[in-house]
């Protein structure tokens, strides 16, 4: 593969945070490994949804290989759909107690097959590189991060909110139960529940992320990947989503949500004095569980950061309106500007770049293939998904038995049905003033039947 050229050293340590949709991570991955290749290994790592995935991977192995082939393998042994294990108990309560629906993925196999990965059972004292997992707690609507540290280490006034409270509770939660946790959509999977704490998707609070990685000592540059959208290319957006499933419509509010958690002329002082880079790899037009692009994300990722990094020399050290020009200079005759930067105002040496013609659109939709001919890489063999509807019936049959699934909606369906039948019936009965009418009438008949006894009585006597 080629190489970035080798980019300026700066002193200080390098906080990497990563974040995007799920399936996305792929490309995150494959920026990590440009990164690498241009001798800007990271320090530490901060990671949050899809990107804890590529963080989790990458701080394990230590390095872009054996992260790279986790992630291959997961998604050549798993399709979307055998990851996304349906709770019917809670498409039954849906029915008649829809106030107790969290989710409907148990997240059980998610958590399974990250466990098959290299993570295993690792626990954050056990990865090659340090390891920040960022996930929202809904009781509170803040982050909860998960890391090799403790409240009791980081004093009253950290600024984030760590899960573990003393050294005890960092053998607790092992790294891959952070990532499911930090990868669970809300509404889709069912939430992760450790103590009292609710733990839902990290994208929700992507931008504590950002503080968690300026808060570690000896921090004095911070490179945000993210797997996110093109800001011009609301279009697609609409044409591709707008008919889409549940689903699709919810990750990609996540992933719009994401992509506006960065402000490059921020005042955050935690940022002040460091050198912040902000790096959208727009990859949203790949489906967020659309794992069988994976290998082509992957390359995506990792050529957008390496044309970046060659393009701005010195783009983590120098400074951020040197690196602006280097980038403002790359404009195709059709296409237009390959990059758009935004130099951040203020004291920061901030910047933000957006790639704006990614390789996954420019040329993997129809070439992936010569690609990676010509550059000797094998290719990916990912498992196709099955059609819908066989794959939600063969989970009915596996979970529940599908005749009795059908046959409980079907006497849902009829005594719905009887119930709306009643009701309308009553209501037509009340609009017409049929109840009136029939008082009347009962009324009238009393009357005549009193009479009518009277006057034989009085015949009689």
């Amino acid at each position: 593969m080629p190489t970035a050229k080798k980019t300026t050293q700066a002193n200080g340590k390098l906080a990497v945070v990563v974040t995007g949709a799920a399936g996305h991570a792929a490309a995150l991955l494959g920026a990590l490994e440009a990164l690498e290749a241009a001798g800007q290994k990271p320090d530490l790592l901060v990671g949050a949804s899809g990107g804890a995935l590529a963080a989790s991977l990458y701080a394990a192995g230590g390095e872009a290989g054996p992260a790279r082939e986790a992630l291959y393998g997961l998604v050549s042994a798993n399709s979307w759909q055998e990851l996304a294990d349906i709770d019917f108990g809670a498409l039954r309560n849906l029915a008649s107690r829809p106030h107790e629906v969290s989710g409907f993925v148990r997240g059980e196999a998610l958590f399974g097959a990250l466990r098959g990965t290299l993570l295993g059972n690792k626990g954050f004292q056990h990865t090659a590189i340090p390891l920040f997992v960022v996930a929202t707690e809904l009781n509170t609507g803040d982050a909860m991060v998960f890391g090799n540290e403790t409240r009791d280490s980081l004093g009253e006034d950290a600024a984030y909110t760590t899960f573990a409270r003393t050294e005890a509770d960092l053998a607790r939660v092992n790294v891959a139960t952070a990532v499911r946790a930090s990868m669970g959509v809300p509404g889709l999977f069912a939430p992760v529940s450790l103590d009292y704490y609710c733990l839902v998707d990290g994208s929700l609070r992507a931008r504590r992320a950002l503080a968690v990685a300026a808060a570690q000592p000896g921090v004095e540059r911070v490179l945000w990947l993210h797997a996110g959208l093109e800001y011009a290319d609301g279009f697609s957006l609409v044409c591709d989503y707008a008919g889409q499933s549940f689903a699709a419509g919810l990750l990609q509010t996540l992933s719009v949500a994401a992509a506006d958690a960065f402000d490059p002329h921020t005042a955050d002082p935690a940022l002040a004095g460091k050198t912040v880079r902000f790096v959208n790899l727009a990859t949203a037009s790949v489906g967020a569980g659309d794992l069988t692009k994976t290998q082509a994300l992957y390359e995506s990722g990792r050529r957008s950061l390496t044309d970046l990094m060659t393009t701005a020399d010195g783009f983590l050290a120098g400074e951020a309106k040197t690196a602006a020009t280097a980038l403002a200079a790359v404009v195709d005759e059709a296409d237009g500007p390959r990059w758009q930067a935004t130099v951040g105002a203020g004291g920061n040496n901030t910047l933000a770049v957006t790639d704006r013609n990614p390789t996954i659109q420019r040329e993997f939709g129809y070439e992936l293939d010569e690609y990676l001919k010509n550059a000797g890489i094998e290719r990916l063999a990912a498992r196709e998904p099955i059609g819908a509807m066989p794959w939600a019936k063969a989970q009915a049959e596996a979970k529940v038995g599908l005749l009795k699934l059908a046959a409980f909606y079907l006497v849902k369906g009829c005594g719905c049905v009887c119930r709306a039948t009643t009701k309308g019936v009553r209501h037509v009965w009340l609009a017409v003033g049929a109840d009136r009418l029939y008082a009347k009438c009962a009324t009238a008949t009393s009357s005549a039947m009193l009479n009518l006894l009277g006057t034989l009585g009085g015949k009689k006597s």
